[in-house]
C-alpha cells in the first residue's frame, strides 16, 4: 500500500495538484474510517493467541472502515477503495479472520514474518482473492490492488489543480 501512496503524491505533483485541497473534503462518518483503522492496527500490533473473539474483534472494526467509505462512495475514486476491501474482507471472513498468502511465494520472497492476520495458503477456495501478486517487499492481493489504484484516483480526482502563477 505505501507504493500507491507514494504515486499517487508524486502524480499529483507531476500534474501540479495541490494536496492540501484534499484536506477541504468533507466526510460523512469520517470516525468509522479512522477509528476502525486505528483499531485494527492497534490491534494488530498486540500479539493475541488468535482467538475467535480478538479475530472477530478486528472484522468488525474492518466492517467499520467499509461501512464508512460506503457511506462516502460518493467521493471520487471511494467506489473503487470500497470494492477492493469488500473483496479483501470477502476473503478474510471466509478463512476465519485471516488473509491466506501463497505458501510458495512466502518461500520464494524468503519473508520469514507475516502479519498477525495472515495464514499460509496454497490453493484453498478463493486462493485468487489471497495475496499472491508479489510487490516486494509486499505481497498483495487483487483488493489491494484495487484499492491502491482507488487511492491514486482519488488523490488524482479531488485534488484541485495550482493555478499558474
Amino acid at each position: 500500500m505505501p507504493y500507491f501512496v507514494l504515486v499517487s503524491i508524486v502524480l499529483a505533483l507531476l500534474t501540479k495538484r495541490n494536496l492540501a485541497t484534499l484536506l477541504e473534503l468533507r466526510f460523512k462518518y469520517w470516525y468509522l474510517i479512522l477509528g476502525g483503522l486505528a483499531c485494527q492496527i492497534g490491534l494488530n500490533a498486540v500479539h493475541f493467541d488468535g482467538t475467535t473473539s480478538a479475530r472477530w474483534l478486528l472484522d468488525l472494526f474492518f466492517g467499520c472502515v467499509l461501512l464508512g467509505i460506503f457511506l462516502n462512495r460518493h467521493i471520487k475514486g471511494m467506489n473503487l477503495i470500497l470494492f477492493g476491501a469488500l473483496l479483501n474482507f470477502f476473503v478474510i471472513v471466509f478463512h476465519h479472520g485471516t488473509m491466506p498468502v501463497l505458501g510458495s511465494l512466502v518461500n520464494e520472497m524468503h519473508l520469514s514474518k507475516l502479519g498477525s492476520r495472515h495464514s499460509i495458503a496454497s490453493t484453498s477456495w478463493g486462493w485468487w482473492l489471497a495475496d499472491w501478486i508479489p510487490v516486494p517487499p509486499f505481497i498483495m492481493s487483487p483488493g489491494d490492488i484495487l484499492v491502491g489504484s482507488g487511492v491514486i484516483r482519488f488523490v488524482l480526482l479531488n485534488a484541485r489543480r495550482r493555478r499558474e502563477e
